[in-house]
This record gives C-alpha cells, structure tokens and sequence, in this order.
C-alpha cells in the first residue's frame, strides 16, 4: 500500500479495516458453517487477519498521536470491566471463532467512531480511553481469529489444497 493518508485519519482508517475484517470473518463462519470449501473459507480468514493487524497498526498511531500530542493523557491499565466485556470464551467450531472474531471487530470499530467524536469534540482524554478499548476489542479478535487458523490447521491442514466435506 503505497497511497499516503492523512495522520490524522487513523480513526476512519482504522474502522475501515475492522469492518473489513468482521465481513470477512462473517463469510468465513458461513463457509464453516455450511462445510464445504474449506480452502476458500481459509482464505476469507486470511482477508480478515490482514485487516485485522492494518486496524492495530492505524489504532496504535492514533493513540500515540493523541498521547504524544496532549501528554495530560493518562490512560491507566485496562480495567477489569474492561476486560469482562472483551474477554469472551474460546469457541469451539471455526465458525463460531470467526463469529467471535466479527463480533469483536465490530465492537473495536464502534469504539473508534466513539475515539473519533471525542477528538473532534476535543475530549481528548475520552477519545484516547475509546481508542484503548478498541484496541482490546481488535487484540481480542486477533486471539479468535488465531484460534481459528489454529484449529483449521489442525483439523483441515493435511486434507489437500481444496478440503471439502460431501
């Protein structure tokens, strides 16, 4: 990706990528789901990884921007509520993981849209506590989404180049 954004634009570019990567975790569940075409299935979830490590990285410059600008920030460790409400059980089928991984992609995004209208409300503070949650959101569904190929590997991993069930 050689085009240049604005560094101010982390927020939308941010969201973007979860977006992205929760419809392709949603594609990829549905595939599981319906199982057939793994191979192909696999590689939605391959879509959604790379999305997911693009919304870090662009979540990870709009905090820092937000704290190196307005060193006032404090931004304690994540609270255990926190926590709670990202912290979601290992699911046990593929398509449950990428359930799990959307689900917190989506969370990750409303967090940034959240981020965005703090900063332009000039709130800094808020908008640097909405961006570390939705970074926990986007790390959380990173752990599903490497569950998922986890669990793929094991289980369709020696099956070929095109696993699918009859």
């Amino acid at each position: 990706m050689s085009e240049r954004h604005p560094q101010n634009n982390h927020h939308a570019l941010a969201s973007g990528h979860h977006e992205d990567a929760a419809h392709y975790h949603r594609e990829a569940s549905r595939h599981f789901e319906i199982g057939k075409d793994y191979a192909h299935a696999a590689h939605l979830a391959l879509n959604a990884h790379g999305h997911s490590l693009m919304a870090i990285d662009h979540g990870d410059a709009a905090l820092k921007r937000y704290t190196k600008a307005h060193p006032e920030i404090t931004l304690p460790e994540p609270s255990a509520e926190v926590e709670r409400a990202t912290a979601t059980a290992v699911p046990k089928t593929l398509a449950t993981q990428h359930d799990a991984a959307a689900a917190h992609h989506q969370q990750a995004g409303h967090h940034l849209n959240q981020a965005e209208k703090h900063g332009r409300d000039k709130d800094y503070q808020h908008a640097a506590e909405s961006l570390r949650i939705a970074q926990t959101h986007a790390h959380q569904a990173l752990f599903h989404s490497n569950r998922a190929a986890q669990t793929y590997s094991e289980h369709y991993g020696r099956a070929g180049p095109v696993a699918e069930i009859a």
